[in-house]
């Protein structure tokens, strides 16, 4: 998110030409000073107004060996995402680099995160940072779904919890427009999986107000 009211910081890593707000400068700071010397980087996202299932992100393929060691139950591969996006800035410099979702809302409790550093963990113990054998675990990768947006300004109600595979035309939630003519159904354009829906509130036309991945490309195995 951004505090200076310009766009989003994970719009903004990488070289931006025209981008002097301080939330351009945090981002360039973080990127030049920190991120472009890592062997990894593993971004993680929470709070903000979303809700979702734990997943992973990542550019192509470059961290396809390391899936079975997140420990979670998606990944999604982009082919293409738009620029300033870290993991994406990263992967096109050649760096190892990946998002990590868990988004609560405003609220992330103690045992999510303890969760998420327990696979953070393991992933490193893979990498060889860490001392320990690590675990294996099943996954599914595929590609980005299309993102349901909001088509008026107005409020919004989620039908579905994340986690939920929906079939296309499904209802997934509820956009009751600011003109008062009552609430419009809002139907999923695609089978898949629910990764994450916008918490119950304000959504301006454009909004993002879930996103449904695409069936699978590939299921990984335990080993």
């Amino acid at each position: 998110t951004s505090e200076d009211g310009g766009p989003d910081m994970n719009r903004l890593f990488g070289h931006r030409p025209g981008a002097r707000t301080p939330m351009a400068g945090a981002a360039r700071a973080l990127f030049d000073g920190l991120c472009a010397h890592a062997d990894l980087t593993i971004d993680l996202h929470a709070g903000g107004h979303w809700w979702c299932v734990p997943h992973a992100r990542a550019y192509r393929d470059a961290l396809r060996s390391y899936y079975p060691f997140l420990g979670l139950p998606y990944v999604i591969e982009f082919d293409r995402c738009p620029r300033g996006i870290l993991f994406r800035e990263l992967a096109a410099s050649g760096r190892l680099a990946l998002t990590i979702e868990i988004g609560r809302g405003s609220v992330v409790e103690d045992e999510l995160v303890r969760r998420i550093a327990a696979r953070v963990a393991n992933v490193l113990s893979a990498l060889g940072c860490l001392s320990g054998r690590p675990e294996r675990h099943r996954y599914v990768a595929g590609p980005p779904g299309r993102p349901q947006t909001a088509t008026t300004d107005g409020f919004f109600h989620p039908l579905v919890r994340p986690g939920t595979q929906v079939r296309a035309g499904q209802p997934i939630g509820t956009l009751e427009p600011l003109s008062g003519t009552g609430p419009r159904i809002v139907c999923a354009a695609h089978a898949g999986l629910v990764l994450s829906t916008l918490t119950p509130g304000p959504a301006w036309r454009g909004t993002e107000l879930a996103d449904i991945a695409s069936p699978p490309g590939r299921r990984g195995r335990r080993s």
